[in-house]
């Protein structure tokens, strides 16, 4: 090859190599950004009313667990009452039968008091 092929070459291997630095060097710099802004959202700067820093993260987690552990004393709770109501509707179960016995012996009183005034009763005899 010729002297003016291979200045062509390295010059159109320079615009090349610019061209990748230059890219590199604009993802570099965006992807910093980036990394800048995640550190920011994501950092520790969070401080109690006294100054004294402290973690986010652990107090949400502490907070969950405390939440977590009142709904689970609320769904014991509601097993109670529901274990109380299937008691109570029972117990209600229980009475209903008891008055509808009590119910029954009356009706066959009140018939068998109906038949001794039927019998008391002259009138009745009497066509």
């Amino acid at each position: 090859m010729t002297e003016p092929i291979w200045v062509a070459l390295i010059v159109a291997m320079q615009g090349v190599v610019v061209a990748l630095i230059s890219k590199v060097t604009i993802d570099a710099r965006r992807t910093k950004r980036s990394t800048e802004a995640v550190k920011e959202q994501v950092a520790n700067s969070h401080v109690l009313p006294n100054g004294e820093p402290y973690n986010l993260r652990d107090n949400i987690d502490h907070n969950q667990s405390a939440v977590l552990g009142e709904i689970r004393g609320i769904r014991r709770d509601i097993g109670r009452l529901d274990q109380r109501d299937i008691e109570r509707g029972r117990e209600m179960r229980e009475l209903h039968v008891k008055i509808d016995e009590l119910g029954t012996a009356d009706r066959g009183a009140a018939d068998r008091l109906t038949n001794i005034e039927d019998t008391l009763d002259l009138r009745k005899d009497r066509p």
